[in-house]
């Protein structure tokens, strides 16, 4: 919707500059407006090209990482803050592939990670750090009753974290 939006503003934009200056005449312009709107017009492309080039560019970025510690599991991921967790306060560790994400509260949504605060009817707000592509999750309820959802890359990384966890938590 974004691309849309600048790419419409940019042509409605160039298209209104060029009827105003055919409603003139030629004595009204002088020469160095023409090259003082070509300077303005090509900063624009230039500025324009380059935030939808770092807008693009942030759809795919970003990673989960995961560690297993001798006391604890971090999760963190692009753009949200980190959660750690003891093995002591952790209730109840297993593994799904039927998480409805529900709605982000805050943090980050591209195309290939979404991570943050999220909102559903199961779990109320908890922490997701989750690869977009892969559905095999590992959900960890603290005794607080409060979630954090995880998971890595592909279905068998993220089995073998969750079985890691399962090893300290035991």
């Amino acid at each position: 919707m974004s691309f849309i939006a600048v790419a419409v503003a940019i042509v409605g934009t160039n298209f209104f500059s060029k009827k105003k200056v055919e409603d003139m005449n030629e004595a009204e312009i002088k020469p160095y407006d023409n090259n003082a709107s070509k300077i303005v017009k090509i900063g624009s492309l230039v500025f324009t090209l380059i935030i939808l080039a770092g807008a693009g560019g942030l759809l795919f970025a970003g990673d989960v990482s995961v560690s297993v510690g001798k006391n604890a599991v971090e999760v963190n991921a692009f753009m949200a803050a980190g959660s750690t967790v003891k093995y002591t306060d952790i209730e109840e560790v297993y593994l799904s592939d039927d998480v409805h994400y529900g709605s982000r509260v805050g943090g980050f949504g591209g195309l290939k990670i979404s991570s943050g605060n999220f909102e559903n009817d199961e779990y109320g707000r908890y922490k997701l750090y989750v690869y977009n592509d892969n559905d095999t999750l590992i959900v960890l309820k603290t005794n607080e009753d409060k979630y954090i959802v995880f998971n890595q890359s592909s279905q068998k990384n993220t089995e073998k974290v969750y079985e890691s966890i399962l090893e300290k938590v035991s």
